[in-house]
């Protein structure tokens, strides 16, 4: 197993020295906002659809409705590839 994981790091290593640092940076730009994003706007969805109040499912619409709001979704879809989950 370590062999398989040091011939694995080596083609990594030689890939990685290929590619232009900026390149990297935009791929863990990328990587970071959809850990953060799409978590986050599930996580918002769920805790909205469970709880009887309605302030919070209004609170979720007047957001998601928000010209800055439906601007920043549809720059991480066409930048990032992010697709935001939708409300159900």
């Amino acid at each position: 197993m370590e062999l398989i994981l040091d011939g694995l790091k080596s083609i990594l290593e030689l890939y990685a020295a290929s590619i232009p640092a900026p390149v990297i940076a935009i791929l863990v730009i990328i990587g970071s906002l959809r850990v953060v994003f799409k978590p986050l706007f599930a996580l918002a969805y769920a805790i909205a659809s469970v709880t009887e109040d309605t302030k919070d499912d209004e609170a979720i619409k007047k957001v998601e409705e928000h010209k800055i709001t439906k601007a920043i979704v549809f720059a991480l879809d066409y930048i990032a590839s992010i697709k935001l989950p939708k409300k159900k």
